[in-house]
């Protein structure tokens, strides 16, 4: 169960004292958990959403479960979203991307990255019907965490050698994320049955694509680019159910 604790202190704030320095391979190994932090995270905004709705506008509720995406993950992910945004609209070079990723400052294009995402998640929440919008924080909270966790495994990693992102990504291997899409599917089939897997399909080209982008970028991936592909994730397969449902 440590690696369990691993996956839950990365991808969330929730903080774990007891935890000490957990070692390179138990962070890979670790991966394979993503999808059940994504499914723990989906079913808290999931009945929030429920039970938001029996108290207050459907658009408050809505606007107060994507303040609670931000909370949950401390905003580590949306922090990766404007670190990338403003590495790759603004570098020059691999050295000179990573560079500007690494400045705790952000630029007006990462903010209004930001924006643009936080939007269209609230949008696509609140104008999903009721049943269906919690169904969706539930799938794409699942689906985002995946793709992290694959991304982990099929491409290369990128900058510091010692980062937390690049110990996660060198240390995981084939075992553990079959694991990890096998525990992605047995969430998301029963709850959207086979149109679940165009979501799952939407996903897999997001990936693809911006991985390959940031491989010809930066030579391959960094933490901050996981956390990007996570919120890009989540907010394309959101608006994704308007198509698929």
């Amino acid at each position: 169960m440590k690696t369990f604790f691993i996956a839950l202190q990365f991808l969330t704030s929730i903080p774990i004292p007891w935890l000490k320095q957990p070692k390179d391979k138990s962070l890979g190994k670790s991966c394979m958990w993503f999808p059940v932090i994504g499914l723990l995270i989906g079913l808290v905004l999931a009945v929030a959403y429920i039970i938001g709705n029996l108290f207050l506008p459907r658009l408050i509720v809505s606007a107060l479960v994507i303040a609670a995406m931000v909370v949950i993950t401390g905003g580590l992910h949306l922090d990766g979203l404007a670190d990338t945004i403003d590495g790759f609209n603004g570098g020059k070079d691999k050295a000179h991307i990573l560079k500007i990723m690494h400045d705790e400052n952000i630029g007006a294009m990462a903010v209004l990255g930001i924006v643009v995402v936080l939007l269209l998640k609230f949008t696509a929440v609140s104008c999903l019907s009721f049943k269906m919008a919690a169904n969706a924080l539930i799938a794409t909270s699942v689906l985002s965490r995946w793709a992290m966790a694959f991304s982990c495994w099929k491409f290369p990693a990128a900058g510091n050698p010692k980062s937390l992102g690049r110990r996660f990504i060198d240390n995981v291997n084939f075992k553990h994320i079959l694991l990890a899409t096998m525990l992605m599917l047995a969430i998301l089939l029963p709850l959207l049955g086979s149109r679940g897997l165009w979501l799952f399909l939407i996903s897999s080209l997001i990936i693809f694509f911006f991985n390959f982008y940031s491989t010809k970028k930066i030579g391959g991936l960094t933490g901050d680019t996981l956390g990007a592909l996570g919120e890009l994730v989540e907010m394309v397969t959101l608006v994704g159910f308007f198509v698929i449902f």
